[in-house]
């Protein structure tokens, strides 16, 4: 079997609850990836930021102000150390 080197990048903006489902998820995964990224991208919800708390292998950036999500997005390529990349 071969395993390729995988960055997750998910942008967020004010989905605290969706975004914990998300990385409970992806880390219960079989094969989890070997990088995560969230980018939050400027919510006014201050729980985004207990996720370094919680989920420790998670890479956290946050934007501010606000710049869309293909800002997040292409941040979080930027930082991306896996040749292969999911969002």
């Amino acid at each position: 079997m071969v395993l390729y080197k995988v960055s997750v990048i998910i942008p967020t903006y004010n989905r605290y609850y969706s975004l914990v489902r998300s990385l409970k998820s992806l880390l219960k995964s079989k094969i989890p990836p070997n990088e995560i990224i969230v980018v939050d991208d400027g919510s006014s919800d201050k729980r985004i930021k207990k996720i370094p708390e919680r989920f420790p292998t998670v890479r956290l950036i946050r934007n501010r102000p606000p710049y869309g999500p293909q800002y997040a997005r292409n941040r979080g390529l930027k930082v991306a150390k896996s040749p292969l990349i999911a969002f």
